[in-house]
């Protein structure tokens, strides 16, 4: 996708405002409680989390993380990943003890 591609680019701000179109295609496609979406949260929380937006990143990586537990349970790799994404911002913060836990 467009996000994707972008983000590679390290065109972040750019990425990010293409999530919105992103997630409306989602939802029409009937997608809006797929792995995609939650993919698409996670790929939200690495953009904040790169232009330094802390608690947005916060917030669309705990969303991720609770929508992959929901779709495929903890012992997922999906959930995983999700799980590496929320340990990579607390550490990008400097909350390591919380990173680890």
């Amino acid at each position: 996708s467009d996000v994707v591609r972008l983000h590679r680019q390290g065109a972040y701000q750019v990425a990010l405002d293409a999530v919105p179109l992103a997630r409306q295609a989602l939802a029409e496609a009937g997608l809006a409680e797929s792995t995609v979406q939650a993919e698409l949260d996670r790929l939200q929380g690495e953009l904040h989390r790169d232009l330094t937006q802390f608690p947005q990143a916060e917030a669309a990586l705990l969303d991720a993380l609770r929508r992959e537990q929901q779709l495929h349970g903890k012992s997922h790799p999906a959930y995983a990943t999700a799980l590496h994404a929320l340990a990579r911002l607390y550490e990008a913060m400097g909350q390591y003890a919380t990173a680890e836990s």
